[in-house]
């Protein structure tokens, strides 16, 4: 018996841990998996209850403090009033640019608070208050590329710090304008209320301030950047900033994340370490953006101020950082990890050695079972069994979100995220733990042990990881500590296993095991939540033409194929591991019977508690197609959908009977420039999939009008200057024909910026927007037209946006929209839909000038009476000028003529004394007389009440 009891451990020491299961005297024998079926149940159990805990903790808000007790929280943000200052902001209503509620009352609202502040502020600051407007222009890269153009925007500014001079500020920014139709609670109201009260607090706080703050209330955000823009290159106290903190939103709800630190300002990252109460920052959420509760908000900000302005790091920044970008990130809320690049290469370096070595460790180990060579080549096999079994369950979930878009049950989880976890990951869990069942039962014809061949798993697993960090080192990733964490608790675990617990086996090892899993796990998970909370809502407004539940499934198989690394192969080591997949296929059918047969599955909400509602975005509008020469093609009035989701329009159809008649406006993609409809913002990439229904005009009260002031060339450079006016709020799409190029505007210096090619022609978008004092916008443009015959040489397409006001719907439109149900929200306006305007270069024979438009010049949609229309008209060569007018119409006009009606109008010209007299349509507003040679035309005949011109300039 000593012999055998002696035998027994010479063998453990021998050989790898599935031989402490086994005699010798069973050695030829089947093998017996060493673990029960408990211990898998346990097993995911464990991470089951692990993953609900970390979701309630990251849920969990501080106590709010209300007025009546600030009493007892001297210096201390008051959430109370922060909330009633939010209530207060979002009464005044949507507040979009230009309108009196964002112009008027909210600068209103702000400044007295402001200048109550003011009143009760402790003498050892002094306080500057202003109230700015800016006009300018920028590129901007986001979405679809875009030129930016902004009068008068609004900014509310106040500066506070030491009564000494100093140079040095800290910039804190939110904005109060909104997007239509939006309170804007979130995006950025609760910003705006945090900043006030914490301008309160640390106004009446007697502490001697270092460094100035200024608090940045911003009235253009949604268009853009605009007012932002407006204070850091046109107002002189954006000099002093030396740090910026950014107050905005991605969504509604949720934590405020610190994504981005550096490269020259990580010691912010050392101060909010410090000082922030509640952290919650992850340098992957910077190369992210890159490539709460206002109680929980406002304590972090107002924690991290202070700490910035209390302290003398604004005025030792050095120019340049050189410890390069920081690495942060936090665990669990609880405390910040941070380390500058050098020091997270090194560590990544050390990591990656330290599982080398691991794998070397258990090579040894399982030497007298396996072969060094046949270890190795099973190594490779499974490394490439892990990246199969990866492509094999995201085929699976793809095809399980196929089949429910088949089926009409898509986005569930919009509403119920938990639907994700039972649709997604238990088959992501069943598939891959199949997939390693057999391809491990023909492994085991070469290798015995079925537990050699789990360590071999774990150590492709260590590979697989290791090569991802090694990138992270190479391209300098700083969202390296993800993997770092899958390197180095393993390994540890594997060492010190291989070294002191050896001997461990059944629910000794399986606690091992967790412990040394546990924290890569809920770091991993921890970050798995914030991202899912950053996409879900995202996923609600990305466009139907993405399916947004493919994209959640492979999101969520690839997540937790990551996050159960080292636990899938678990499988391997269990008896009657069948049983486990049964259980899953069996939670999977359910979950698929109550999703189709109960309204569980509803994906959208409109309890307050629990808000998840479908987006619309509406515009009342009319499309109007014409060819080259100013016929028109298409004519049509009704509603314009944006398709924010992949359910759209259809969810509604039942409570909109409208919604019936929709058709798709794909095709018009492909022939009309924008899809030849009303976009304000340069998003046809991915919002091109939209929906039109018919339905009665629009009524348009201030028209958009495009003036071609002048027109000049220059050997191959032909130069327009354009006139726009219209609503505050206008779109320009500019596309020269194929062979031209725009080589320059005067809207900003420089190569204009270029969208993306349609029909491989250049694309211009610009936007443009006038928040008070509007005046029409004249720009000019060189184009390059290579010496080209009389042919078309750019298109223009005009969009006036009525965003706001009494003219934002009619009441046809505001019954339309009264039939959606509770459970959406709609973001409703009246568009003039993008007519044409066609120019032509110059003739290489002769020189001739010709404007083509194929819109009414001054309306986009209804027709207007003629004698409204203003258009300019002038040569400076010999030989006069002529106007031949080609006139056409559609639709009824308001004498109750049909369309088709023909009749005869004309222009004759006039002498310049009888304007007075009897001159109905002026074609000439300048009232300059340094041009001799501008002859006045007067309209002759019976013109019919509504019609639509084209006009042919030719001298």
């Amino acid at each position: 018996m000593k012999d055998g009891i002696r035998l027994r451990q010479h063998v453990t020491k021998r050989s790898t841990g599935d031989v402490l299961y086994e005699d010798k005297a069973f050695s030829k024998k089947k093998e017996v998996l060493p673990n029960e079926t408990q211990h898998l149940l346990f097993l995911f159990t464990f991470y089951l209850f692990v993953s609900i805990i970390i979701i309630t903790f990251e849920k969990k808000l501080p106590e709010p403090l209300t007025i009546n007790k600030e009493g007892l929280y001297p210096g201390k943000f008051i959430a109370e009033r922060a909330h009633n200052h939010l209530l207060n902001i979002t009464s005044i209503g949507p507040r979009i640019v230009g309108s009196y509620e964002n112009e008027v009352l909210a600068i209103k609202y702000l400044t007295n608070i402001i200048n109550n502040v003011v009143k009760g502020a402790n003498e050892n600051h002094k306080i500057l208050i202003n109230v700015t407007k800016h006009s300018g222009a920028f590129p901007l890269k986001f979405l679809d590329g875009m030129t930016n153009v902004y009068r008068n925007v609004q900014n509310v500014i106040v500066k506070i710090g030491p009564h000494r001079s100093t140079q040095s500020s800290l910039l804190i920014n939110c904005h109060f304008d909104t997007f239509p139709e939006s309170p804007g609670g979130s995006d950025d109201g609760a910003g705006c209320a945090v900043m006030l009260e914490i301008l309160r607090v640390i106004a009446h706080s007697s502490k001697l301030l270092k460094h100035n703050i200024i608090f940045l209330f911003n009235g253009a955000e949604e268009n853009l950047l605009q007012a932002s823009h407006g204070f850091i290159t046109q107002h002189p106290w954006a000099k002093e900033v030396r740090a910026f903190i950014n107050l905005e939103a991605c969504g509604a709800g949720g934590r405020e994340l610190l994504f981005q630190a550096g490269p020259d300002s990580s010691w912010m990252l050392q101060i909010y370490a410090k000082s922030v109460p509640y952290p919650y920052a992850s340098s992957l959420a910077q190369e992210i953006f890159e490539s709460g509760s206002l109680q929980r908000t406002g304590d972090n900000i107002l924690a991290l101020i202070q700490g910035v302005v209390l302290d003398n790091y604004l005025s030792m920044v050095p120019p340049q950082d050189r410890t390069g970008n920081p690495v942060f990130f936090d665990f669990l809320g609880i405390f910040v990890i941070r380390w500058p690049q050098y020091v997270a290469s090194t560590i990544n370096i050390i990591s990656i050695v330290g599982g080398i070595y691991s794998i070397y460790l258990n090579m040894q180990t399982a030497r007298r079972d396996v072969k060094r060579s046949v270890y190795l080549k099973h190594l490779l096999l499974c490394t490439g069994a892990i990246i199969v079994s990866w492509l094999v369950s995201i085929l699976s979930c793809t095809l399980i979100a196929l089949v429910l878009t088949k089926l009409g049950k898509v986005m569930s989880w919009y509403a119920r995220p938990a639907w994700l976890f039972f649709l997604y990951v238990v088959p992501t869990i069943f598939v891959s733990m199949t997939f390693f069942l057999f391809v491990g039962s023909r492994q085991k014809k070469e290798l015995k042990s079925t537990w050699v061949l789990y360590e071999i798993y774990c150590d492709s697993y260590s590979i697989i990881w290791m090569s991802v960090l090694s990138c992270c080192v190479v391209f300098e990733i700083r969202s390296g500590f993800i993997p770092l964490h899958w390197v180095v608790f393993p390994t540890l675990g594997n060492i010190l296993r291989c070294n002191f617990f050896n001997k461990w086996k059944g629910w000794k090892w399986l606690f091992y095991y967790l412990v040394t899993m546990c924290l890569p796990y809920i770091q991993s998970f921890y970050l798995v939540i914030g991202a899912l909370y950053l996409f879900i809502p995202i996923m609600g407004r990305s466009g139907s033409s993405i399916n947004s539940e493919v994209v959640m499934a492979n999101m969520l198989c690839i997540l937790f194929s990551l996050l159960l690394s080292f636990t899938l192969p678990f499988v391997l080591l269990i008896k009657n591991a069948e049983r486990i997949l049964s259980v899953l296929v069996g939670i999977f059918l359910i979950t698929i019977g109550i999703l189709i047969l109960t309204p569980l599955g509803f994906p959208y909400s409109g309890d307050l508690s629990s808000l998840a509602p479908e987006r619309f975005m509406i515009a009342h509008t009319q499309r109007q197609y014409y060819d080259i020469n100013g016929n028109l093609r298409h004519s049509g009035t009704g509603y314009w959908i944006a398709d924010l989701d992949m359910n759209s329009p259809y969810s509604v159809e039942a409570m909109v009977p409208e919604i019936g008649a929709v058709m798709s406006t794909v095709k018009d993609c492909e022939k009309e420039l924008y899809c030849g409809l009303p976009y304000f913002m340069p998003v046809t990439t991915f919002l091109w999939k939209t929906s039109w229904i018919p339905g009665p005009a629009p009524l348009i009260s201030v028209p958009t009008k495009l003036e071609l002031i002048s027109k000049s060339t220059r050997q191959n450079i032909v130069t327009f200057t354009f006139n726009i006016t219209g609503p505050d709020h206008i779109s320009i799409i500019l596309s020269p024909y194929k062979g031209v190029h725009l080589e320059r505007w005067s809207i900003l210096e420089g190569k204009p910026l270029e969208g993306p090619k349609w029909n491989d022609r250049e694309t211009y978008f610009i936007y443009y927007s006038c928040a008070s004092n509007c005046v029409p916008f004249r720009f000019s443009l060189d184009l390059n037209v290579n010496s080209m015959p009389k042919t078309p040489c750019l298109s223009i397409a005009l969009g006036g946006h009525f965003l706001h006001g009494e003219h934002q719907t009619s009441l046809r439109f505001k019954r339309f929209l009264a039939q959606f149900p509770p459970w959406s929200v709609v973001t409703p306006w009246t568009a003039t839909s993008p007519p044409f305007w066609y120019l032509e270069s110059p003739s290489t024979t002769h020189e001739r000038k010709q404007l083509r438009g194929n819109e009414q010049p001054v309306q986009q949609f209804a027709a207007l009476p003629v004698e409204k229309i203003f258009i300019n008209a002038w040569s400076t060569g010999k030989g006069g000028n002529s106007l031949i007018p080609a006139i056409g119409r559609s639709g009824r006009t308001d004498s109750g003529e049909e369309e088709g009606t023909n009749r005869t109008i004309g222009f004759r010209p006039i002498e310049q004394e009888a304007r007075g007299a009897s001159s109905p349509l002026d074609l000439d507003r300048s009232t300059s007389s340094s041009k001799p040679r501008r002859p006045r035309y007067q309209l002759f005949g019976e013109p019919p009440a509504l019609c639509r011109c084209l006009f042919q300039i030719t001298r």
